[in-house]
């Protein structure tokens, strides 16, 4: 069995900052740093009077969320809470306001997003890159645990899972992450702000010239170079691909964005789907969910909510895009 792990998400992260510093003048540098969490490369570029502030808080941001939804962190309330199951657990108010939505985006699609498909992605070993692929019993018998409806949270900030269920948010935290990110720069004397988060980019404000950010889109079906670009402010782009996380065996291309239908890796015309919108969140989970949906499914999604913006690409490279400001390349 061949074993692979896309570094895409890093590369995506160094295009990023190598077109943001290309259109930046010189009267005002931004301060940068690079932070390893969350199992990917993160990286934070922030303009202002407070940007050095602002840095040192997004890395306390981080590393506090990382230690929260690790599900092998000692004091993880994922764990706490998969350990707990059939039992309410207290977690910490933002892991609740997490889950509240997920459910909320679950509910949104159908079940397209569901975090608690843990067993299964345990089961195909996406969780800890021992790789494998279990036969339909096993496939079945996790399915059964599967339904964020069966999640049950308790005001104040109390969650309780069925016996045999875990969750799982790695398709959800690092766009709310960025999204909380956004909220403490607008909170102090910071002019403009872009984060990219393993590829999950989200901004704040304008260039210190007047201009807009502009974020590089990752080809999927050539993960080192572009699909194209598209400027803005105020706003997450964040991306689901079948090239980010895979295995292969015997030729064939198993990748770790898991439809609960089937147990199995989503199988459909889409090699990934890029969500535009005001909140880091819902666009995180949402890249996820219209990845599982497939094409058409996604594009009457995006028609009765048009409050996002969606780039579509095909397994045969067709480009369908509803953002006027995307411009391939």
């Amino acid at each position: 069995m061949k074993n692979t792990m896309k570094k895409a998400g890093y590369y995506f992260c160094f295009l990023i900052l190598i077109i943001l510093l290309s259109g930046c003048e010189k009267k005002e540098e931004a301060k940068t740093a690079e932070i390893y969490a969350m199992d990917t490369v993160m990286q934070i570029t922030v303009y202002g009077e407070e940007k050095e502030k602002a840095v040192k808080e997004a890395r306390k941001l981080i590393q506090k969320y990382d230690a929260l939804w690790s599900s092998a962190g000692t004091n993880s309330d994922i764990r706490k809470i998969n350990e707990s199951a059939g039992e309410f657990v207290e977690v910490a108010p933002e892991t609740y306001e997490l889950l509240q939505k997920s459910i909320a985006i679950s509910e949104m699609t159908e079940g397209a997003f569901d975090v608690s498909i843990e067993p299964v992605v345990s089961l195909w070993g996406f969780d800890n890159k021992d790789y494998r692929i279990p036969d339909e019993t096993k496939r079945k018998k996790a399915v059964q645990y599967v339904d964020y409806r069966k999640i049950l949270l308790r005001e104040p900030n109390q969650i309780k899972i069925e016996k045999g269920m875990k969750i799982g948010v790695g398709g959800i935290a690092k766009g709310y992450t960025s999204n909380k990110l956004m909220e403490t720069f607008r909170s102090m004397k910071v002019s403009a702000a872009i984060v990219s988060l393993g590829g999950n980019v989200e901004t704040f404000g304008k260039k210190n010239t007047g201009e807009l950010f502009r974020v590089g889109i990752t080809n999927p079906l050539s993960s080192d170079s572009l699909l194209g670009t598209i400027d803005l402010t105020d706003k997450a782009v964040i991306t689901s691909g079948n090239y980010e996380r895979y295995f292969e065996k015997d030729g064939v291309h198993y990748h770790h964005i898991i439809d609960r239908k089937t147990a199995a890796p989503a199988e459909n015309d889409l090699s990934s789907v890029t969500v535009i919108g005001e909140d880091g969140t819902m666009c995180d989970g949402l890249s996820t969910a219209l990845f599982v949906m497939g094409k058409e499914r996604a594009l009457t999604f995006q028609k009765e909510h048009t409050e996002y913006d969606i780039i579509l690409v095909t397994k045969n490279g067709d480009v369908i895009s509803t953002a006027k400001e995307f411009v391939l390349m």
